[in-house]
């Protein structure tokens, strides 16, 4: 007999020869019908095994105003790619991406929510089981930053006491156009216990990095404690009409005019 390449003695049925590790031989009750599985296979098998039991899933979510980017990041960091006439998100989009920590693959859920006020009732029910949050401003408009405040108001009151945030001043590109010192946003995020970053969705700057950054962090806070790793059911409630209106498609304020 030969298997994968190398002569075999042949061995008694329902025993593994001490010789090779390369075939497992089962028999059906049928003589007639004989199952091999290869090397090859049983490597694939071990492997799906091992990456089932190393991969654990968490949430992020992103606020901030309409305006900023917060749909530009989320399609920058998950298809690393960038849409300029992105329009205003309605309610809540999300999309997934697994990300590398040491020897653990994070399935990271992104939910985008809308910055509108009148979606405020609907978003804030996503905050419920969310390990990390994103708060954008435009570095080239002050009332964004300013409205960093309330946004953190709403993160502490809706979201788990123990949720990591990130400040994200969106649109670093725009240097000419800034309105927000690097500076004061650095103070304001190392009072709060916050982390920062300056980013751009238009050229991808630090991007990457703020996402991972966030998920990395997540996953030392709560390496001792597994169960925490999983993403809650999207909230049952009352659906909510939307106003037939057009989206408008405007262009983003990422883009070098």
């Amino acid at each position: 007999m030969f298997v994968c390449g190398r002569q075999q003695p042949r061995q008694l049925l329902g025993h593994r020869s001490e010789q090779t590790n390369h075939i497992v031989q089962a028999r059906t009750r049928s003589p007639d019908r004989t199952r091999y599985f290869t090397c090859f296979q049983i490597v694939l098998v071990k492997e799906w095994q091992h990456a089932r039991l190393n991969t654990i899933s968490t949430l992020v979510v992103l606020v901030g105003d309409t305006g900023v980017g917060k749909s530009n990041l989320l399609t920058r960091f998950v298809k690393n790619e960038f849409y300029p006439d992105t329009g205003s998100t309605i309610g809540v989009e999300f999309a997934s991406k697994h990300v590398y920590v040491k020897d653990k693959v994070i399935k990271t859920q992104v939910w985008d929510t809308a910055g509108q006020e009148r979606f405020r009732a609907i978003t804030s029910a996503y905050y419920r089981g969310a390990l990390g949050a994103l708060i954008v401003y435009d570095i080239t408009q002050a009332t964004t930053f300013e409205n960093v405040v309330p946004w953190l108001e709403e993160i502490r009151r809706f979201a788990d006491r123990d949720i990591l945030v990130m400040l994200v001043g969106n649109k670093c590109d725009l240097r000419y156009l800034r309105s927000v010192v690097t500076d004061d946003a650095r103070e304001f995020a190392r009072r709060e216990s916050l982390f920062f970053m300056e980013t751009s969705a238009l050229d991808a700057t630090n991007v990457d990095e703020a996402f991972r950054q966030i998920i990395s962090e997540i996953f030392k806070q709560v390496n001792s404690h597994p169960h925490l790793f999983s993403i809650p059911s999207l909230p049952k409630q009352t659906p909510v009409k939307i106003s037939t209106e057009v989206r408008n498609k405007r262009p983003c304020g990422c883009c070098v005019l």
